[in-house]
C-alpha cells in the first residue's frame, strides 16, 4: 500500500468541495425553478378566482365555475404538497450521495480504497443512524474527523433524516409515540409543522436544510487535509468477511 503525497492531500479538501458542490447545485437550482412554478401558477389561479368573486358578487348563482375553481385550487394545493414532499426526498438523497461521494473520495486518497458502506461501526449514539450516520462514523473512526464543532449542524441534518423518514415511509403521517420525538425537532425548524398528525413543509424549510448541508460540507471539507490518516486495526466488514487493515502513517492529529 502506497503513501499518499503531500499533493494529493493538499488538494483533497477543494476536490471534496467540489464533489458536495456539484450534487448539491443541481439540487438548488430544482428548488427554486419548480418554486417559481408554482408561485406563477397560484398567482394566475389567485387572480381568476378574485374575477370571479367580482363578477358573481351581485349574481352568485354559478355554481359550475365556483366548483371549478374549488377544485382547481384543491389540485394546486395537492401538487404542491407533493412537489414539497418529494423534494425533500430528493434533498436527502443528494445529502447521502454526497456524503459518501466525500468518505469515499478519502479513502482513496488516502489509498485504502475501502468502500465506506461497508463499514460496520459500534452507533453508541443515535445520531449516527442510518447510511449518513455510517458514512459519518466512517471519518471519525476510520479517519480521524473531529466531528465536535460539526455536531450543532448535525444535530439538524439528523432531524432532516427523521422527518424525511416519516415522510417517505409513512407518508408524513405520525404514529401517536412519534408526535413528541417530531415537535422536539420542528420547535427548533422554521417552515416545519404539523397539523394534528400529519406533517407540514413549506419551501422555507427545504432551502434552509439545503444552506444548512451547504454550510456543514464546507466546514467538513476544510478538515480533509493531511491529518486524514488511517487508524490503525479498524475493523471493515464487507459481504464475505471482516478484515482488519494494519496502517502505518505517521500524523494520528484529530482535526
Amino acid at each position: 500500500m502506497s503513501t499518499p503525497t503531500n499533493t494529493e492531500y493538499l488538494f483533497l479538501p477543494g476536490l471534496a468541495r467540489s464533489t458536495a458542490r456539484m450534487q448539491m447545485r443541481d439540487m438548488k437550482s430544482y428548488l427554486r425553478r419548480v418554486e417559481r412554478f408554482f408561485e406563477r401558477d397560484d398567482f394566475k389561479l389567485q387572480s381568476e378566482e378574485d374575477k370571479h368573486y367580482w363578477e358573481t358578487l351581485d349574481s352568485p348563482n354559478n355554481d359550475g365555475e365556483d366548483w371549478l375553481l374549488k377544485m382547481r385550487r384543491l389540485k394546486h394545493e395537492s401538487d404542491y404538497n407533493l412537489f414539497l414532499k418529494s423534494s425533500l426526498g430528493m434533498l436527502y438523497s443528494s445529502l447521502d450521495i454526497a456524503l459518501f461521494n466525500i468518505a469515499r473520495l478519502v479513502s482513496e486518497i488516502t489509498k485504502i480504497d475501502l468502500n465506506p458502506k461497508n463499514y460496520d461501526p459500534k452507533r453508541t449514539k443515535a445520531a449516527f443512524s442510518g447510511d449518513i450516520g455510517t458514512y459519518a462514523k466512517y471519518l471519525i473512526d476510520f479517519h480521524n474527523i473531529d466531528w465536535d464543532d460539526l455536531r450543532v449542524d448535525w444535530m439538524r441534518i439528523d432531524g432532516f433524516r427523521i422527518t424525511r423518514n416519516y415522510v417517505i415511509h409513512q407518508g408524513g403521517e405520525l404514529e401517536s409515540e412519534q408526535l413528541k420525538r417530531f415537535d422536539k425537532i420542528a420547535m427548533t425548524e422554521e417552515g416545519l409543522s404539523r397539523e394534528s398528525s400529519s406533517i407540514t413543509i413549506s419551501a422555507f424549510y427545504l432551502n434552509e436544510m439545503s444552506d444548512l448541508i451547504n454550510v456543514f460540507f464546507d466546514k467538513l471539507c476544510k478538515k480533509l487535509d493531511q491529518r486524514v490518516i488511517p487508524n490503525p486495526l479498524i475493523k471493515i466488514k464487507n459481504k464475505t468477511k471482516s478484515q482488519k487493515f494494519i496502517l502505518c502513517y505517521a500524523d494520528k492529529g484529530k482535526h
